[in-house]
């Protein structure tokens, strides 16, 4: 009966943790990742895009990341929108609090150019503090907020690429 309920267990479905991961569509065991486009008037945001896509894969990856000569794939994208939105408000005029949207599109290719996986309008967003009498400090938690979601967005991107279930 326990050898019986051991099998059981071991051939259960297949079930195992959501977003395990590791896994590239195709196998591709090396992957170069291009500077993310930005087509977006907020400036440097595409380095900290790359940067986060870069760090997931050297961290989760099981593969390794490789110049753009030796590896089997090739990740490249753009930033194409960054928009901000009121959420609440003190007034007809004043906001309390808006909201930062960023929207990236992104493309995981082989060496033959083939598209192996793609995204389009993947968005996340962040809700930052308005302070009424003091700009920069509502620039700064709007910059806080985009880094943020850029962050989220380029986990997130990682686990819909190595997403093996």
């Amino acid at each position: 009966m326990i050898v019986i309920g051991m099998f059981v267990l071991l051939a259960a479905c297949g079930y195992r943790f959501v977003g395990s991961g590791g896994k590239t569509p195709k196998g591709l065991k090396t992957i170069f990742i291009h500077m993310i486009e930005n087509r977006t008037a907020e400036v440097g945001i595409e380095v900290i895009l790359t940067d986060q896509l870069k760090n997931e894969f050297i961290r989760k990856y099981k593969g390794e990341l490789a110049p753009l000569d030796q590896a089997d794939g090739i990740l490249s994208g753009r930033i194409s929108d960054v928009r901000t939105v009121t959420v609440s408000r003190r007034g007809t005029q004043s906001a309390l609090e808006k909201r930062v949207v960023v929207t990236i599109d992104l493309t995981l290719k082989n060496q033959e150019a083939d598209i192996i996986w793609s995204t389009r309008g993947m968005s996340g967003s962040e809700t930052y503090t308005v302070e009424q009498s003091d700009r920069q400090s509502t620039e700064t938690a709007k910059q806080e907020a985009m880094e943020l979601v850029l962050l989220r967005l380029g986990e997130e991107a990682y686990y819909r690429m190595t997403d093996d279930f």
